[in-house]
């Protein structure tokens, strides 16, 4: 009589399935300040501007930012590019940085100055020779080492060298004192040739154009040479004003940046008068940094990135893939689900609910610091260093403007039922008293930087760097609230009805669950410096740190971690199912509101079989507990039990449905079901096993018809336990095997045969 049993092998299908978005950038395209432009390798343009390093392949139309630890908040630097293997160097006050490989690897150069100390000013590069202008003189170093040391120019020691250029043989070195140095032998011998130059000229920059020199200054304008430098001519008719920043030469023009509001000058090569070509670019960009290439001017100063393609009849903003501005302090939500944010030194953006990148709101003057006031209502408070501006972002009109004289670094203003209150990062806080003045409120304060005001009703909660207080406009003076053992300044503060919490100057948390009578320190949360908070309308807590979020379900008691792409953060909102950081020069991000989470099966079986159900296993990064249900073929699941009732494909899923912290999330792994056939005819013997049921070893003998061939021993939920091969008869040790149900397989190659046996 024949039997079939039926053998499941786990094949893994690959299908997980998760619901959520990885970050998302709004800009809002924006620059505090470009530093300067140049042109790399294959027609590259590499930007330095505040937020870090950016590179450009379609001429200025999209900006990417570089991908490098060269990329720093904190370091723009300047540019120069070796006169003979075009490799790009980058230099300012956190270092000198080159890149043979047009921007994809940078190298660290460290120059050891005999004289100690280093401010270089500017580079001139031939080869492996390197000249270095610093602010005590000129030095040169030859090599590729990471280290180096160079050595000084003693003709040069004592100047100031502000410019420098190489070409070939070809060295010169101009100065603040306003003198233009040049040495025909690669820096052996130098000639003073700054004969026609004026006093007091303070040479900025130098550029060639053909045989022709120019030298420039950001007071005197711009002079050329025809003759090496032996003599110098003006070349400033045309300028409003001669104040040039700088200036940029290709095959047919001479351009010029300029620093007054009247921008961008163009002229022939030779002595001619200067043409303003600035059409578009507001009057506050003061240049600094210019490029051309063919029609394609690019210009970049104070708040932005201007291009034409035109010749300079017109330009439109160039800052697509740019998102600088300089320090989102603030963002809060408009009712209508517009998002506003401040950002320091560049102006107040807004993004409303279909758009995707922040826009500058207009009407705001681009000047000094911008404060953290929060929405009310629909009245925005836009707080500048000596101007109050109250905005209704719901009907996009100015209201009400307050002027102040003697409130240095405003930041929060409040209109309470109490009066109008102003807050300084360093004078602590004021109350507004008519006309333009506001008075000093600062009784009880032992410090006067406030770092947080905010009203509560009937009172202020005041956040300072020496503590936390509370004042009513009535009370005669500030009271101290203590957080903790030590009464220490607080870095951040956060009040959403009875809750408070802050981030104080140990860089700890601390939460107060009824209105500051008590509080507790938040262990999750521990030294990691929270920048700022946010809550959901679900009631779950966000709070940011340095490339990390914290969120909490559980009133600020417990916080789960999400890491994000390094970033400074310091502030952030909730908006819809997504939520919105804004960082320190790298823009605004946003972000699905959940974590999403990731299922793994665990201890799966190469085999399971029909007879004996299997035990499903999986766990997930969320430690959420799982469901498991079949997709389809033969087999049920009742908890984590599958049960198999025939032959063919099982799919079977294992789900988490989330919370309000994690994302849906699911798994699926296929069994591929295998028929296999055994044979037991009685007139043909096969091999037999005894004893069994089995006490301590199981005997296996062949029979005439079968002959040598391998066997496994099957476990209950379809795990090989044993291998090995039989010639006529085998013993198999069976007294450390669990009670249960086995299955001893032979195989020859032509024939399989499975027998059960009963483990006592």
């Amino acid at each position: 009589m024949k039997f079939y049993t039926l053998l499941l092998l786990l094949i893994y299908t690959g299908c997980f399935v998760t619901i959520g978005q990885p970050i998302q950038k709004h800009g809002p395209s924006e620059v505090y300040y470009v530093e300067d432009i140049v042109e790399g390798k294959d027609g590259r343009l590499f930007l330095s501007a505040t937020g870090g390093l950016y590179y450009s392949d379609d001429v200025g139309d999209t900006w990417q930012r570089a991908d490098a630890l060269i990329n720093s908040t904190t370091f723009h630097p300047y540019f120069a590019t070796n006169d003979k293997n075009g490799d790009l160097y980058a230099w300012g006050n956190s270092g000198t940085f080159s890149t043979s490989d047009n921007g994809a690897t940078w190298k660290f150069h460290i120059f050891i100055m005999p004289s100690g100390g280093i401010e270089i000013s500017d580079l001139g590069i031939d080869g492996d020779t390197l000249f270095i202008g610093t602010k005590n003189g000129l030095y040169y170093v030859h090599g590729t080492d990471v280290v180096r040391y160079p050595t000084e120019i003693s003709a040069l020691q004592g100047n100031e060298v502000t410019a420098l250029h190489v070409d070939g043989e070809t060295v010169v070195a101009g100065t603040k004192s306003g003198k233009v140095f040049v040495s025909s032998d690669l820096g052996d011998q130098w000639e003073d040739k700054s004969n026609g130059l004026p006093g007091g000229f303070e040479v900025k920059g130098f550029t060639t154009a053909g045989s022709t020199w120019y030298v420039y200054s950001q007071l005197m304008g711009v002079y050329y040479s025809n003759d090496g430098g032996s003599s110098w001519l003006p070349k400033n008719s045309g300028f409003a004003v001669e104040q040039v920043n700088k200036i940029f030469a290709d095959d047919e023009y001479l351009y010029a940046a300029t620093n007054s509001y009247e921008n961008v000058y163009r002229s022939d090569l030779g002595g001619g008068s200067w043409t303003l070509i600035d059409n578009g670019i507001p009057n506050e960009t003061l240049p600094n940094a210019i490029y051309v290439k063919d029609n394609n001017i690019i210009v970049g100063g104070w708040h932005g990135i201007f291009k034409s393609n035109n010749d300079g009849n017109s330009y439109e903003r160039s800052q697509t893939g740019i998102t600088d501005a300089f320090v989102f302090r603030t963002m809060q939500v408009a009712p209508d689900g517009t998002i506003w944010a401040a950002g320091s030194h560049t102006g107040v953006y807004r993004m409303t609910p279909g758009e995707e990148i922040f826009t500058l709101l207009p009407g705001v003057v681009w000047s000094g610091n911008f404060g953290s006031s929060l929405l009310k209502g629909n009245i925005l408070p836009i707080v500048q260093d000596y101007v109050t501006k109250l905005y209704d972002v719901g009907d996009n009109t100015w209201k009400q403007e307050y002027q102040y004289i003697n409130v240095p670094l405003a930041d929060k203003f409040l209109q309470t039922a109490q009066g109008i209150f102003l807050s300084s990062r360093s004078n602590g806080v004021f109350r507004y008293t008519g006309t333009t003045f506001f008075t000093p409120f600062n009784d009880g304060l032992v410090s006067l930087a406030v770092t947080d005001l905010i009203d509560i009703g009937d009172k202020m909660i005041a956040a300072t760097d020496d503590g936390l207080y509370i004042r009513g406009a009535a009370d005669p003076q500030w009271e101290r609230i203590s957080f903790s053992a030590e009464d220490q300044g607080v870095r951040r503060l956060f009040i959403h009805g009875s809750l408070y919490i802050l981030t104080a100057n140990d860089f700890n948390v601390y939460l107060s669950n009824d209105e500051g009578e008590t509080w507790k320190l938040v262990e999750d949360l521990k030294s990691k410096d929270v920048s700022a908070y946010a809550v959901a309308v679900n009631g779950v807590l966000y709070a940011a740190s340095f490339a990390a979020i914290y969120v909490s379900t559980d009133g600020g008691e417990q916080w789960v971690k999400r890491d994000l792409p390094y970033a400074a953060n310091s502030s952030i909102v909730v908006s819809g199912e997504r939520l919105f950081i804004g960082t320190i020069e790298q823009g605004i991000w946003s972000t699905a509101l959940k974590f999403d989470q990731q299922i793994t099966f665990t201890n799966t079986p190469e085999t399971v079989n029909q007879q004996s159900p299997y035990t499903l296993s999986a766990t997930t990064t969320s430690g959420l507990p799982i469901t498991y249900t079949v997709v389809s073929g033969p087999g049920t699941v009742a908890g984590n039990v599958l049960t198999v009732s025939g032959e063919g494909d099982i799919v079977v899923r294992a789900s988490q449905a989330g919370d309000d912290i994690y994302n849906p999330s699911i798994k699926e792994h296929t069994f591929l079901a295998e028929i296999v056939t055994g044979i037991e005819d009685e007139g043909e013997p096969d091999f037999s096993i005894y004893p069994n049921p089995v006490d301590h070893t199981i005997n296996v003998v062949l029979g005439n018809v079968l002959k040598n061939g391998s066997i496994r021993l099957i476990g209950p939920q379809g795990q090989t336990i044993q291998r090995g091969q039989v010639q006529g008869s085998v013993e198999i040790p069976a007294e450390h095997l669990p009670a249960g149900i086995y299955f001893l397989q032979y195989s020859n190659g032509k024939t399989t045969t499975i027998k059960k046996i009963v483990k006592k």
